[in-house]
Formats: structure tokens, C-alpha cells, sequence
């Protein structure tokens, strides 16, 4: 049977991630699955709830909040699996997906990170595969008159019922080839929340291919904190030019 690791990072979301946990732990039948939880402090008591509820739940402490990377990388060296998987703590699933995702890379060994459609609880999808980034897309999620570029970089005008490579795959649900995820060294710590996931994504097509297969699906409480807050959206443009400069040229 093969092993599946996921990683939760987890900053004051007692509200939800109680259900993410349990949702993985009900559908999730043909694969060994071993869950972490990496805390960036919290604070509303979610820790207590998750020892309390879910005790094979493996939980690592950070001593402040360090971010989505850092706060991934820091159960790196203690994964021992075949695949991992980044799960939002926002994120439920429905039926066995992860199951079928791990049969899908055992027949595609030349995938390294591979994402499934995300869903709204309505039943809408999001769209969330994404073209590279550009400045101009990043405003076209923010004024109205630049839509059209929104829609260009995730690709919403596109009818896609195959399985495409993609660009960008997004962090809040990333199936990843373990052995990939550890040979990238995991996430790029420079970013502390936003862009890090397309940069990874970058990163892993140095050595695999990075996959959308629409097949596949899981739902997900989408908060577009960027969109709402001043300081995310601070942190969001700050990442956006940290990415920009690795990558420029390449």
C-alpha cells in the first residue's frame, strides 16, 4: 500500500480545519495517510481540539508564524512517503480522490506535482490553474476593465477536460512526488505567503512535469484575503517582485 503524507499548515483556522481533517481521515480508504499539522502559533485553541479529536494527527509547533513555505518545509525531514500532499486548512474532499490521484502518478511516473479542479461548496469551480505570472494579471483580479487578463491567466475561458500541463499549480490542494518535493528542498522560504506556490511549480519542471487533470476535484472555502485586506495585499505585491527577480530572464 502506499504511503501518502499531508501537511496542514494551521494559523488560528479552528474554524475549519477541524472538517478538513476530518473529511481526509472518512474518504480516504486505499492509502496509508499520515497526517501533520504545522501550527504557526496559534492562538484560538485549535491545537487543543485536534489533540483532543484526532491524536494520530502529528503536530509541529513553530514558535511564530512563519508563513505558508516555511510553514510547510518545516515537516520536510519528516515525511517518509511516496507522495505529499499541501492541504489548505480550508480544503474538504468528498470521496476517495487522494486514492485515485496516487493510482493516476503511478501510472505517470514523469509527474512531479499534479492538482485536481477546486471547487466552491455551490459547486462552481475556481479557477486556480494558472498561466505564469504577469503584473498586468495581477491587476485584472483588482479592476474590473483589466477582467479579461484575470480570465487569460487562469485560464476560466477555457474548456478543459484532459489533463494539461500548467504553469502554476496552487498551493491550497498540491499533490506532489515526495522524492520531487524533497529534491527542490521543498518551498523557497524568501516568500512568506503568496507566489510561493508558483514558484515551486517553476522549480519542480526542472525536473518533472506539473499537471492539471480536471477529473479530479475537492472543495475548497476560498477567502481571497488579498482582495479584502490592505496588509495581504502588501504581502501579496511584495511577493510578486521577489518572484519576479528570481525568475527574470529565465
Amino acid at each position: 500500500m502506499k504511503k501518502v503524507s499531508v501537511c496542514i499548515v494551521n494559523h488560528n483556522d479552528k474554524n475549519t480545519i477541524l472538517d478538513t481533517i476530518k473529511s481526509l481521515y472518512e474518504y480516504t480508504k486505499g492509502v496509508e495517510l499520515e497526517i501533520f499539522v504545522s501550527d504557526n502559533k496559534s492562538e484560538d485553541g485549535s491545537l487543543d481540539l485536534i489533540r483532543e479529536q484526532y491524536p494520530n494527527v502529528i503536530i509541529v509547533e513553530n514558535k511564530e508564524n512563519i508563513g505558508f513555505g516555511a510553514g510547510n518545509n518545516a515537516v520536510l525531514d519528516k515525511i517518509d512517503s511516496d507522495y505529499h500532499i499541501l492541504v489548505n486548512p480550508d480544503i474538504e474532499i468528498t470521496y476517495d480522490v487522494i486514492t485515485q490521484m496516487v493510482e493516476y502518478m503511478e501510472e505517470n511516473q514523469d509527474i512531479g506535482i499534479l492538482t485536481p479542479t477546486i471547487m466552491n461548496f455551490d459547486n462552481t469551480i475556481q479557477h486556480l490553474p494558472k498561466k505564469k505570472p504577469k503584473f498586468i494579471y495581477l491587476l485584472g483580479g483588482r479592476l474590473s476593465f483589466l477582467k479579461k487578463y484575470r480570465d487569460d491567466f487562469t485560464m476560466a475561458n477555457e474548456d478543459i477536460k484532459e489533463p494539461i500541463s500548467i504553469d502554476f499549480c496552487t498551493g491550497c490542494f498540491m499533490f506532489l512526488r515526495t522524492s520531487i518535493f524533497k529534491k527542490v528542498n521543498g518551498f523557497d522560504e524568501r516568500y512568506f505567503l503568496y507566489f510561493e506556490d508558483a514558484d515551486i511549480t517553476r522549480e519542480v519542471q526542472k525536473y518533472a512535469k506539473t499537471i492539471y487533470n480536471p477529473k479530479f476535484y475537492v472543495y475548497h472555502h476560498w477567502h481571497r484575503a488579498s482582495g479584502k485586506s490592505i496588509k495581504f495585499l502588501f504581502i501579496h505585491i511584495i511577493s510578486m517582485f521577489k518572484y519576479y527577480f528570481k525568475w527574470l530572464g529565465k
